[in-house]
């Protein structure tokens, strides 16, 4: 019968005397249907009552003129979204109707909805294209969502696909790939004639790649499940359900030379509210991180403490000397986050950063997945920049 049933012991206050009932068989019994809030509530002779929390429904659909299908996604206590289908018949086709119009509301925003579903096949396990099969697209027939899809081909492919896609068509781009994936779609949008505007269009993003980091920021907002399978339908739902969010951006500039470079560098950064540049010599840390999502993986918190509403990017150096086994202990706390608590790591908010690194034997110097050869980086904030679906 789909959501576990429990008793209501004082179901007046529940469900006040003004909402209409409108009678339904569900499971094969009886029952009285309300619709109180964001709640569906069906009441037995028995008062035990089947509650399904409106929200949690993505879409519904008329398989008769008395019969309805509910497609519903509930969270678990486990932070995961499991399908369940509701079929509610109903003693007229008025009745039916009176339900339809009920329940409206709360998924015409969502139906007829025109999406870019951009997929990168190639990127992580190359489960991109499987997902899509088997997760996004029937759960977006469920929401009456319709979508033109592009799968890449070659490196940039996204980058030039959100460059030369139509203006005003499109009420969201939905990509599934990793995050170098979303950042060529942003790149792409960046170099667009019109670009202040199509940038406010939301960008939902589907685990499918390597390390989906974005993804994993926006399932911690959500409080969901980051686990790779299940995380798959939670960030869907969240494409179809979520809101646009302003977050802020990163924009990062190179002098794009050709000379290699050793770790004998320096780090200069500027605090948030602060204009003031401080100096970081490579002899106090052995590596660095910046970050503004907060993951490095799914399941690697890198940043406990950062969020999606922040806007500043998360600096972090591990100091020198450090030992090895500290260095090891660092990854092995990633999944927990405690290893931001320990002494040899430090934290800065920052809203403007500077790599610069002298010339000499191969350094490395990783940039979103992309090794940069470059002599001076610059990495600058970009408050409330993009819209992200969650």
């Amino acid at each position: 019968m789909g959501t576990a049933a429990r008793e209501i012991k004082d179901f007046d206050s529940l469900v006040p005397q003004s909402i209409k009932s409108i009678h339904v068989n569900y499971g094969g019994l009886p029952f009285m249907c309300f619709v109180c809030d964001n709640e569906l509530i069906l009441k037995s002779k028995d008062k035990v009552s089947t509650i399904i929390n409106i929200n949690d429904v993505i879409g519904y659909q008329k398989t008769s003129d008395v019969i309805i299908t509910l497609f519903e996604y509930p969270l678990s206590k486990k932070k995961y979204r499991k399908r369940i289908q509701h079929q509610l018949s109903f003693k007229s086709q008025s009745d039916c109707n009176l339900f339809a119009e009920v329940l409206e509301p709360f998924v015409s925003k969502i139906r007829g909805k025109r999406y870019v579903i951009i997929v990168n096949p190639y990127g992580g396990m190359k489960l991109a294209a499987t997902y899509l099969q088997q997760v996004v697209e029937p759960m977006y027939k469920e929401a009456g969502i319709k979508y033109d899809l592009f799968f890449t081909e070659y490196v940039r492919h996204a980058q030039n696909i959100s460059k030369n896609l139509p203006s005003n068509k499109y009420d969201a781009l939905v990509v599934i790939s990793g995050d170098g994936t979303i950042h060529e779609v942003v790149n792409g949008i960046m170099q667009r004639a019109d670009w202040k505007d199509f940038i406010n269009i939301p960008i939902g993003s589907i685990n499918g790649g390597t390390a989906n980091c974005i993804t994993a920021a926006i399932l911690n907002e959500r409080g969901e499940s980051r686990n790779k399978k299940i995380a798959v339908v939670n960030a869907t739902f969240a494409t179809i359900k979520g809101v646009p969010n302003k977050v802020s951006g990163m924009k990062v500039t190179t002098d794009n030379g050709n000379e290699m470079f050793d770790t004998n560098g320096k780090v200069f950064y500027k605090s948030l509210n602060d204009d003031d540049w401080k100096e970081i010599s490579s002899t106090e840390f052995s590596f660095v991180s910046l970050m503004m999502s907060g993951y490095w993986s799914l399941t690697d918190i890198a940043c406990p403490h950062s969020s999606l509403s922040d806007h500043c990017a998360h600096l972090m150096l591990v100091k020198q000397p450090v030992k090895r086994k500290h260095l090891i202990e660092l990854f092995l706390k990633l999944e927990s986050g405690e290893h931001a608590k320990q002494s040899y790591e430090e934290w800065h908010e920052v809203q403007q950063v500077k790599f610069e690194f002298r010339t000499g034997k191969p350094g490395q110097l990783n940039l979103d997945g992309e090794h940069k050869n470059s002599q001076h980086v610059t990495c600058e904030v970009v408050p409330n920049f993009l819209n992200l679906l969650f």
